[in-house]
């Protein structure tokens, strides 16, 4: 047996590297309980209490530098059942079994404290944090966060083991507790050069496809995180690696859609992806996860773009279909929650009073009371978000102080300097609050300063689309960077087409060009058109 689980090892791998995730799990089921270590195929609360209370006996009596210099598994069925257990764990979530991810989790962790260290060990450590995590115990869900990457530190566990801890860490535990421009913005792409190493192509394209997200979310120019995306993804398809490729591909095609490079900016359809191919995917309909991630670029698109009843259809599959979609999207966790806030508020503006409005400002609250939650138990990651929805509250009040509300607008636009896309947002939420009071000189002057954010952002879909809705009031006339843009999205251009006047654009043929040039080179050009 022991010869032959290597192989059957890969196979799991395999199958999961494909999103074949049934077959993987079946699979994997079949190879540990030849290993005499069965496991149940859909765990009961009794067995996850018992093993976590054992577990919890175990993890109390050891400290981190203890588990840091267990020996290493001696045991070659154990240690390919540590494997397998890690894997199970990780694929679970896919099929929307979380008592199977819970229990595989425990089990995996409780063989290393007990018979040695695997290459396993860092990749279990992180689930169990998610598991701590949804429990309440948010300090033990840092402490194996971070465990799982001191361990590929300090000891010589292997470069696949390093590729898992440095994207599994921080996508799943480690950015509740911590800032997403500290230290863990660079884990992913350092696990992504070390696996490369080590030949270790699942989780180096994870890592990678972590990466891109991580700074698309820490709103990094869209040029920049695109070029990153591209090359990533085509090297996917040349590996022929599924599952990462799946993951990935939403994400560059949203990116794709905010730089105007498709035919509609509100479907996610281009280079990357098709939309409809993509849902019809027999890969993608069999895995709860993809479906989550896709749901939350569609909403994101739609809110942010301004397609308000498009918004809450994606909205309303999101909180439906998907609650636990906050431990299932990582770091995009946090644009999501801002823009469903964003659209529950806009949806009670829109209603003057009753019934419908008390609905929707109680959504927005619901939504702002979660970030407040987590703001208070450690995450600094809502920091740059609070105020903006402050601000919008405050826009709300039957009675208000119009002086008070600009005061919070600013406190929003300077508590979000240094990131892009929340400065934008919190500038044209104040654009939006002052044009509704048809204080029309101030809200000029904050929509002109939006555009300009968003612009620098690389945003150019929105850009339009904000063109679109505001140039008849002749927001933009006489602005110059407006008037020199050439870019035209058809999906966005009608009411300027009707006026007669065509959509302002960015000249998109220079993004093949810069693509091939340095970050450095391309940031540099980019302060230069700024001054």
């Amino acid at each position: 047996l022991e010869d032959k689980l290597p192989v059957m090892l890969k196979k799991v791998i395999y199958l999961g590297s494909m999103c074949r995730y049934p077959e993987a799990v079946a699979y994997a089921r079949s190879v540990v309980r030849l290993c005499g270590k069965p496991v149940p195929k859909n765990p009961g609360l009794l067995q996850i209490v018992f093993s976590m209370s054992s577990l919890r006996r175990l993890t109390a009596r050891l400290t981190d530098d203890d588990i840091v210099s267990l020996p290493a598994v001696a045991d070659k069925k154990i240690e390919y059942t540590l494997q397998i257990y890690s894997r199970i764990a990780s694929y679970a979530p896919c099929l929307d079994r979380t008592s199977l991810l819970i229990w595989c989790s425990l089990r995996a962790v409780q063989l290393s404290l007990v018979h040695g260290l695997s290459s396993a060990t860092p990749t279990a450590l992180p689930l169990l944090g998610v598991v701590e995590h949804v429990g309440g115990d948010k300090n033990a869900a840092a402490r194996f966060g971070w465990l799982s990457t001191r361990l590929v530190e300090e000891r010589d566990l292997g470069p696949e083991a390093t590729a898992q801890a440095y994207s599994t860490a921080p996508f799943n535990v480690l950015h509740w507790s911590e800032s997403l421009d500290g230290p863990i913005s660079t884990l992913p792409k350092r696990g992504m050069e070390v696996g490369i190493l080590g030949g270790e192509l699942e989780f180096v394209f994870f890592s990678a496809a972590v990466d891109v997200i991580l700074k698309q979310v820490r709103g990094v120019p869209l040029r920049i995180v695109e070029r990153e995306a591209r090359e990533a993804c085509l090297k996917m398809r040349d590996f022929k690696v599924e599952g990462s490729l799946n993951f990935a591909k939403p994400v560059w095609q949203y990116i794709l859609n905010m730089l105007g490079q498709c035919e509609d900016p509100l479907v996610l359809s281009g280079e990357a992806i098709s939309e409809a191919e993509h849902l019809n995917d027999p890969m993608i309909k069999g895995d709860k996860t993809q479906q989550t991630y896709l749901t939350c670029q569609r909403f994101r698109l739609a809110r942010l773009l301004g397609s308000y009843e498009l918004a809450e259809q994606q909205a309303a599959i999101l909180t439906t279909q998907y609650k636990d979609y906050a431990f299932k999207v990582g770091f995009a966790v946090y644009d999501v929650q801002l823009n469903l806030a964003l659209l529950w508020y806009h949806c009670a503006k829109e209603r003057r009073g009753g019934r419908q409005r008390r609905r929707y400002l109680s959504k927005a609250r619901k939504e702002v009371k979660s970030m407040k939650g987590r703001r208070d138990k450690g995450c600094p990651n809502f920091d740059s978000i609070l105020p903006i929805l402050e601000a919008e509250e405050a826009s709300c009040a039957s009675v208000q102080d119009p002086r008070a509300v600009d005061a919070l607008y600013e406190a929003a636009i300077a508590g979000a300097s240094g990131k892009l896309h929340y400065e934008a947002i919190a500038l044209e939420q104040a654009a939006l609050f002052h044009i509704g009071r048809y204080d029309m000189s101030a809200g000029v002057e904050y929509m002109r300063r939006a555009v300009s954010k968003y612009l620098e952002w690389n945003a150019y879909a929105k850009v339009a689309a904000l063109y679109d809705k505001f140039e008849p009031l002749g927001m933009f006339t006489d602005d110059d960077t407006i008037a020199s843009m050439s870019l035209y999205i058809p999906a966005l251009g009608g009411s300027s087409v009707r006026s007669g006047k065509q959509l302002p654009h960015v000249d998109l043929e220079l993004e093949s060009t810069e693509r091939e040039r340095g970050e450095d080179e391309v940031e540099v050009e980019r302060k230069q058109e700024r001054d």
